[in-house]
């Protein structure tokens, strides 16, 4: 513990002026008055003219939902014209305190209610947009405000910035998925002993290939037994050194570990100069299946889900892997219950702001700063589709609300998210889209390549630059190892989306959707909504060829494929009746055939699979008599998946076969795949398929079709949380099932590294910008360039002005980071970039100052006191963060506690701002040196004693 008025055995004393005792008394007794409630304020010929401040008018009576509508009703929180801000007269400074004292009133009227037991979280909502809305005004205020003596900021006073997000670092080692939930010495589950996997090694364009028979380990199979046999046969390889001494050829190593709370893993080492792959003799085809699933409850959010089913060839399909996973929300400090009375005033006032003086104080001074990183919530995640590469790694498309592995979200509501995973389950890397506006992905293609490629809507752009607003459709494509190759936006008057995507033989992609008007010159509009068809470059991604399709209704195109012969099939909706036609893929419009299944009875199209001649259609409907060809099964009343095969005969086809697959409850298929002969589905159901039980209010199910019969083979419903389940796309892999999944491994290229750059790993595009002005200079803009690390930027940046901003690249736990600091006595400002091309959020930066130290510490008053010197006004923060708000009562709380804080700066701000004429008079008075007089040593002991048991009851000095 540290005393603030001397030192105890054990503690230090910090002398931060030189006073004396009868000073520091008479000053405290001062202070004592004016927290009480004695009119100790600078009288108003200290002020200059006769000013009520704000807070001095009367109280506010009207109810908080009156204030709160009244706050609705504003086009800004902000008002420099307000009677309020007319009371400072022509001081700036003042002008400025009293037109924030305002928006922060009115922010704690919206957060106060937010924070209410009693509010819903549906009627949090709308607050949270409001709170969010204030929030961007102040700081936008704040960091265009007109100041003479006053220097104020949105966040905490610092003297340097540092990115919020870090770049990652590469891994020295994979860890597997743990699989040994037991002792670590005990036998691995599920081995038998004689499985046989091949490790391959490649360095310098050599590989050796290492066959691992598990029936060559002598005694119990244990994951120690395994890493040491593969070791042995690993280091039989040698080479010579430059000694000319024989050593191992490879460095790669494999080991055990210990996975927190989870049990032992497998991992593999030394892969820094090494490439080392994974094969299995045999290998069993699974399924993935991606969706979400939700609680029951109206503060419940969704998740979304990675499901592998194994045994997919036989009749028991077995769960073998249940991933759920949500992007995160900033972070949010938990609001103790006790700590919910100093909001609402129910607490002992002065008892209260001694303790947050003290507490600032500590912190203006960084003593015992270090906290536990505060919890991240999760946010609202679902996934759309799922694909499996050549390798078996498996890749996940989706949308989250929240920010994702290094990436921050800069949209303005969910963003797209690309996830690969090993079959195992592990994360390999993830990335955001970093839309602008609001982004959905829906669909996902892997090329013959292995490059990955998304589609999707964005209501706003995906790379910083749209000509027209509204709804667009893009498409983006990654490299298998998570490098975007290319974006394009779709951007017309059209209001359009992309709901489904596939690639060529010749790597072009294609894409198929909605569209609210044309997309090229040559298109022809019908009206309402049309379905399209795009085709893009598989090399840049532009534009080769669109066409419309629909007349004067509403049709969209929901899923697209590549037939046996290259043309292109097109699954669509056209005023609620399933249609299926083939186009030539040399002439869009040229269609060469067209088959119309009939009346969806309020259904959907859910997918569309080829495999030879065969066209599989699949989807949900309420009509019983639904399709063509012969009926196999028979609706089951309300909504039920269907399967509709459709033989292709090249220039004209005809359906063979209608299969249902339902309950007497509501069930739709969402997604379809086709291999071997058979047609494997996924979507939800609210009953039970067979002796499956439902869990949830819905679950999601699986399904496999005899692709010739149209007989079901078998069903697998899949639970989850006893809320809302569903699965929105499904993946065959011929390899998802092996001795290296029961290993916590999977098959392919082990992946460690990935490109560490700043548009690669963070939501920043090349051309996003953002400004910095030295000793209130004109702004100067720092531009992000394609491949730029930290290292790069900083370099630009001290370009700017070798004497007075020092960037650096940093290295921490989150990999390297960007920090700013101020050299030779500078003062920086940092402005974020405009509208779209803004790159400060999405480094994890918001618009600040950054000040020396001998303004931020130095003998210059800044306690918030009225000035004793000559020097008035000073430097205060505000320390509002990034992710406050008020979508949960936990948020409210804490965003209501942040304002309050933010209401009391502005007054001691105001307060700096003029002479203390008692504070004069003491010092006027104090001698250097001097006994302390009785009464007011008895008053300093007071004050001790009172700060001792505060200390003694939990306060908050530790």
């Amino acid at each position: 513990m540290v005393s603030l008025f001397g030192s105890t055995s054990g503690t230090t004393a910090f002398n931060f002026q030189q006073l004396d005792l009868s000073m520091l008394g008479a000053y405290y007794e001062a202070k004592t008055a004016l927290l009480t409630g004695t009119s100790l304020a600078p009288p108003q010929a200290a002020r200059g003219p006769a000013v009520v401040t704000p807070w001095e008018q009367p109280e506010d009576t009207r109810s908080l939902n009156q204030r709160v509508n009244e706050v609705k009703a504003l086009q800004s929180f902000i008002n420099p014209k307000s009677d309020q801000a007319k009371l400072a007269g022509d001081n700036k400074d003042a002008k400025a305190l009293f037109t924030l004292y305002q928006a922060y009133t009115r922010l704690k009227a919206v957060a106060e209610l937010a924070a209410d037991k009693n509010t819903t979280d549906a009627s949090r909502g709308p607050l949270d947009i409001l709170v969010k809305k204030g929030l961007s005004q102040i700081q936008d205020y704040i960091t265009g405000a007109a100041l003479d003596k006053l220097d104020l900021i949105y966040g905490a006073k610092s003297n340097r910035v540092e990115t919020g997000i870090g770049l990652g670092k590469n891994r020295t080692k994979v860890i597997g998925a743990a699989i040994q939930k037991g002792a670590k010495d005990d036998p691995i589950p599920g081995i038998v002993g004689n499985e046989v996997f091949t490790v391959s090694i490649t360095k310098s364009g050599v590989t050796d290939n290492f066959v691992i028979d598990l029936s060559q380990i002598a005694g119990p199979i244990t994951l120690g037994a395994l890493a040491s046999y593969i070791n042995s046969q690993i280091i039989t390889v040698t080479t010579l050194d430059s000694g000319g001494n024989t050593v191992p050829k490879y460095s790669a190593r494999f080991g055990v570990e210990s996975v927190a709370g989870k049990g032992y893993a497998l991992t593999v080492s030394g892969l820094v100069a090494e490439d080392v792959s994974l094969s299995a003799a045999v290998e069993e085809p699974s399924l993935f299946l991606a969706g979400a699933t939700r609680s029951v409850g109206g503060d419940a959010i969704s998740a979304a889900t990675l499901t592998r089913l194994d045994g997919v060839d036989g009749g028991d399909p077995t769960r073998a892997l249940r991933e759920t996973y949500a992007g995160v929300g900033a972070p949010l400090l938990e609001v103790e219950e006790a700590e919910e009375d100093p909001l609402n005033g129910r607490t002992n006032a002065v008892v209260e702001k001694i303790r947050k003086q003290v507490s600032d104080l500590f912190t203006e001074l960084e003593i015992d700063t270090a906290a536990d990183a505060p919890d991240r919530p999760a946010v609202e995640t679902a996934a759309a589709a799922v694909a499996v590469d050549s390798q078996g790694y498996v890749f996940v498309v989706g949308a989250t609300a929240g920010d994702l592995g290094n990436a921050i979200n800069r949209s303005d509501g969910s963003d797209v998210y690309l996830s690969k995973y090993d079959t195992s389950g592990n994360i390999v890397w993830q990335r955001l889209l970093g839309a602008n506006g609001a982004a959905e992905g829906f669909a996902l293609a892997i090329d013959n390549n292995d490059n990955v490629i998304v589609a999707g809507s964005v209501d706003g752009s995906v790379d910083g630059s749209e000509l027209f607003s509204g709804t667009d459709s893009f498409v983006a494509k990654f490299s298998n190892e998570g490098d975007r190759l290319w974006k394009q936006q779709l951007d017309t008057v059209a209001t359009d989306e992309a709901l489904a995507v596939t690639v060529d033989a010749a790597g072009d992609v294609l894409i198929a959707g909605h569209a609210s008007g044309v997309l090229q010159s040559g298109n022809t509009f019908g009206g309402a909504r049309d379905g399209y068809v795009a085709k893009l470059s598989g090399g840049s991604g532009a534009i080769a060829a669109t066409t419309l399709f629909g007349g004067v209704g509403f049709e969209t195109a929901k899923d697209i494929a590549v037939a046996a012969d290259g043309n292109i099939l097109v699954a669509s909706e056209e005023d609620g009746r399933a249609v299926v036609r083939k186009l030539d893929a040399a002439d869009f419009s040229n269609v060469l055939w067209a088959v119309d299944l009939g009346d969806l009875g309020s259904g959907s199209v859910g997918g569309l699979a080829v495999e030879g001649g065969a066209v599989y259609l699949a989807g949900s409907t309420g009509n019983s008599g639904f399709g063509a060809g012969s009926a196999i099964g028979s609706h089951g009343g309300g909504q039920d998946g269907y399967v509709v095969k459709i033989d292709d005969a090249g220039a004209s086809a005809s359906a063979s076969w209608t299969a249902f697959i339902g309950t007497s409850a509501g069930d739709g298929i969402k997604d379809v795949t086709a291999s071997g002969g058979y047609v494997y589905v996924a979507g939800q159901t609210a009953g039970a398929f067979g002796g499956d039980p439902r869990s949830g209010v819905t679950d999601a199910f699986a399904a496999k079709v005899d692709g010739v019969t149209g007989a079901m083979v078998w069903t697998e419903q899949i639970g989850g949380l006893s809320g809302y389940n569903a699965a929105a796309g499904i993946a065959f892999s011929s390899n998802g099932n092996s001795v290296l999944t029961k290993l916590g491994l999977g098959p392919g290229t082990l992946q460690i590294s990935e490109t560490r750059d700043v548009t690669t790993q963070t939501t920043v595009h090349a051309g996003d910008y953002f400004y910095i002005a030295i000793n209130s200079g004109k702004k100067m803009k720092v531009t992000v360039q394609e491949g730029d690390t930290f290292e790069r930027l900083a370099s630009r940046i001290n370009r700017l002005s070798l004497r007075y901003i020092k960037a650096e690249e940093v290295f921490t736990g989150d990999g390297r980071k960007l920090k700013i600091s101020v050299k030779n006595g500078s003062e920086i400002q940092l402005f974020a970039g405009d509208g779209d091309r803004d790159a400060l959020k999405s480094l994890g930066l918001a618009p600040t100052k950054i000040f020396p130290n001998d303004r931020l510490f130095g003998t210059k008053e800044q306690d918030g006191e009225s000035a004793a010197g000559d020097e008035l006004g000073g430097i205060f923060g505000f320390k509002f963060e990034d992710g406050l708000n008020a979508a949960s009562e936990n948020g409210a709380k804490y965003l209501l506690g942040k304002v309050n804080e933010a209401i009391s700066e502005v007054q001691r701000a105001y307060r700096s701002l003029y002479k203390d004429p008692l504070a004069e008079y003491l010092k006027s008075q104090s001698k250097p040196t001097g006994p302390v007089p009785p009464a007011l040593a008895k008053q300093l002991a007071n004050y001790q004693a009172g700060l001792s048991r505060l200390i003694a009851g939990g306060g908050i000095i530790t």
